[in-house]
C-alpha cells in the first residue's frame, strides 16, 4: 500500500467483522462510491495470487486477513490493530490525554494510528467522556482539540486505574510492562521503595507495593508531561494538610525524605503536600510487623474489628473471639479504614483477575 487513503480503507476493514457495502465505506471515509471502487482495485492489483479485499454481490466487501498477514507487505501495524480491542484503544487514548492534562491534544493526532471512521472516533470520545466522569473529570473538545479538565488528584487517580489494570501480580513484572516505558524511572522508584522498607524495617507486600509504585511513577510522569511544576496546581491542598501530631512520625518522615529524593532526581521543587500524599499510601498499606503509632485511629480499628467478629459469631452461632484473632484481624482492618479515609483504591489481580 502506497497511499494514506489505501491504508485508511484497509484499517477501516480491519474493524469490520462482516461484509460492508461500498456506500457504507464511502460514508465513513467521506468519499464517493467510485473512489472506493478505485481504491479497492488499486489495493488488489498489488496481490498476485488472490485479492486482498473479497467482494460478494449483494453483500459488499471484506478483508482477507490471512492473505494480508501472509504477504510480504509491512503488516506490523495491521497485526497490532487486528488484536487491539476497542476498550484497549480507548484506554491508550485516555492515558495520553491524562498524562498531559490539562494541556490539549489535537484529536487527529490521538486517533490517526487507529485509522477509525468519523463515527467510530465520536463513539470513542463519548465512551472516554463517560469513563472520566467516574473520576469527576471532564473531556473537553474545542476546535479539533481534546483535553481533560479536573483536579490533579482525580487525574492521578484515573491514571492509576489505567496502569494498574494490567494483571500485574509481581512488582518485578513492571520491568517488562509497556505501561512503564522509562526504565530509569522504574529503577529510581524501585530504589525508593527499598529505601522505605529499609527505614521501616519491614517489606511492603503485593498489592500495596504496586499501588505505591504506581503513585510514585505517576508523579514523575505528570511532572515530565505537563512541563510545569506540580506545586503550581496543588497549593489549595496545603490547607487540608493535617497536624503532624496526628500522624505516625516514622512513616511521615520517610515519606517526606522520598519526596526530597524525588526532587533531586528530577530537579523540580515539589509541594509539601506530596509528602502527605505518599504518607497516605503507606499508612493505607498492610505492612507486616509495623503498626502505625496513631492513637486516634487505634480505638476506631478496635471497634470495627470487634463488631466484625461479633457479627460473624452471630451468623455462625459460634464463639471464637480471642486476643490473637483481634490482633491479626486488626492488621487488615487498620489499612482498610485508612484507604477509605484517604480515598485510595486497591487493585488486586490475584483476587479479581477479570475486572474491567
Amino acid at each position: 500500500m502506497s497511499t494514506k487513503r489505501e491504508r485508511s480503507l484497509i484499517y477501516l476493514l480491519v474493524n469490520k467483522k462482516d461484509f460492508v457495502t461500498a456506500k457504507q465505506l464511502a460514508d465513513e471515509l467521506h468519499s464517493s462510491d467510485k473512489t472506493i471502487y478505485r481504491l479497492i482495485s488499486q489495493i488488489n492489483s498489488q496481490y498476485d495470487e488472490r485479492p486482498l479485499i473479497i467482494s460478494e454481490r449483494g453483500r459488499g466487501y471484506k478483508l482477507d486477513y490471512q492473505q494480508y498477514l501472509d504477504s510480504n507487505q509491512q503488516n506490523v501495524d495491521l497485526r497490532r490493530l487486528a488484536t487491539i480491542s476497542p476498550v484497549e484503544r480507548r484506554n491508550k487514548i485516555m492515558k495520553q490525554l491524562l498524562l498531559v492534562a490539562p494541556r490539549r491534544v489535537q484529536a487527529e493526532t490521538l486517533f490517526e494510528e487507529y485509522f477509525l471512521s468519523v463515527s467510530s472516533q465520536i463513539s470513542d470520545e463519548k465512551s472516554i467522556a463517560k469513563i472520566l466522569q467516574r473520576y469527576s473529570l471532564k473531556l473537553v473538545k474545542n476546535s479539533g482539540y481534546l483535553s481533560v479538565i479536573g483536579s490533579e488528584l482525580n487525574i492521578r487517580d484515573a491514571i492509576q486505574s489505567l496502569i494498574n489494570d494490567t494483571g500485574i501480580v509481581d512488582l518485578n513484572q513492571i520491568l517488562h510492562d509497556d505501561n512503564f516505558p522509562r526504565k530509569y524511572d522504574v529503577r529510581f522508584v524501585f530504589e525508593q521503595i527499598r529505601y522505605i522498607e529499609t527505614n521501616i524495617e519491614s517489606s511492603i507486600p503485593y498489592p500495596y507495593n504496586l499501588n505505591l509504585f504506581s503513585h510514585m511513577y505517576i508523579l514523575l510522569d505528570r511532572v515530565r508531561n505537563t512541563k510545569m511544576a506540580v506545586d503550581k496546581t496543588n497549593d489549595h491542598a496545603l490547607d487540608e494538610y493535617p497536624k503532624v501530631s496526628s500522624l505516625d512520625a516514622r512513616l511521615l518522615g520517610v515519606s517526606e525524605q522520598v519526596i526530597k529524593n524525588t526532587e533531586d532526581y528530577i530537579s523540580v521543587k515539589l509541594p509539601k503536600i506530596e509528602g502527605y500524599y505518599l504518607y497516605q499510601y503507606l499508612v493505607s498499606s498492610r505492612i507486616d510487623g509495623f503498626v502505625p503509632n496513631t492513637v486516634a485511629e487505634h480505638s476506631k480499628v478496635q471497634v470495627v474489628t470487634n463488631d466484625l467478629i461479633s457479627a460473624v459469631e452471630s451468623l455462625t452461632n459460634k464463639h471464637f473471639h480471642n486476643s490473637d484473632l483481634v490482633n491479626r484481624l486488626s492488621e487488615h482492618i487498620r489499612p482498610m479504614l485508612n484507604r477509605l479515609d484517604n480515598h485510595i483504591n486497591m487493585a488486586n489481580s490475584i483476587i479479581n483477575p477479570n475486572r474491567n
